[in-house]
């Protein structure tokens, strides 16, 4: 390993150090610093022999930490953006509605449709918990 893929290996190390990437997002870091796919190719390799980057536990902690507050359809396309191929997400979709809206109190079933859409939660478990109501009330539905 030479100098400059050392160099390139301790920028990796604090870019790691925010929080785990994917290797895509690792790619896209290390293109943006060099050109040389065989020096890109080589520290992406060292990475994974060091078990850095690993897709699997990188959407897992994903899943883990966007699911207190996103719903499946968000964490799907953060997944996809990311280059981290799409598995079957186990997120409660039903919980994390009801959660969101006892934060918020709306009085307009349109401002919660929207409130709970903009967080990728699917529009059959949106209209469920809105017909159902939430916090004791309806929502009005004009």
């Amino acid at each position: 390993m030479d100098n400059v893929e050392k160099q390139l290996l301790g920028s990796v190390f604090k870019y790691l150090g925010y929080r785990p990437r994917s290797q895509k997002e690792i790619l896209d870091f290390l293109h943006k610093k060099t050109s040389d796919e065989h020096q890109i190719n080589q520290v992406v390799d060292q990475l994974v022999k060091l078990k850095l980057v690993n897709d699997q536990e990188f959407s897992d902690w994903l899943v883990k930490s966007r699911s207190r507050n996103r719903g499946s359809i968000f964490i799907k396309q953060d997944l996809k953006k990311r280059g981290v191929e799409l598995k079957n997400i186990a997120v409660n979709d039903l919980e994390i509605a009801q959660n969101l809206l006892k934060k918020k109190k709306f009085v307009d079933y349109q401002k919660a449709y929207r409130y709970l859409a903009y967080r990728g939660i699917p529009s059959s478990i949106i209209a469920q918990v809105l017909k159902k109501g939430y916090n004791g009330s309806n929502v009005n539905s004009d």
